[in-house]
């Protein structure tokens, strides 16, 4: 099972290796979509999880109780016939998922 999982940090805890904590306690697999740390250490990591839902929660309440908050993320669907195909949303996507093509 996949699932994303946005995680917040502050200064306290942004040395904790959450990856470590994902592999080594329950066995996932972790794959960092995105990560921002501002000048005051505080942070936001994207982080897409493959694993048994059961090790899925349980690393999610581990997190938690490390001091990060932890939300699902939320999934987005694309009406593609309201889209325009403008390009517009490849600017803000926060996981750089999209690739646009010049020549087209």
């Amino acid at each position: 099972m996949e699932r994303k999982l946005k995680i917040e940090f502050e200064e306290s805890n942004v040395q904790d290796s959450v990856a470590y904590i994902l592999v080594s306690e329950f066995d996932l697999k972790p794959n960092v979509l995105k990560a921002e740390i501002s000048g005051d250490g505080s942070g936001v990591m994207i982080l897409s999880l493959v694993g048994d839902e059961e090790k899925l929660t349980a690393a999610e309440n581990r997190l938690r109780e490390a001091g990060f908050v932890v939300c699902l993320t939320k999934h987005i669907t694309r009406d593609d016939s309201l889209c325009w195909h403008c390009g517009a949303c490849e600017s803000i996507c926060p996981a750089y998922c999209f690739a646009s093509d010049k020549d087209t």
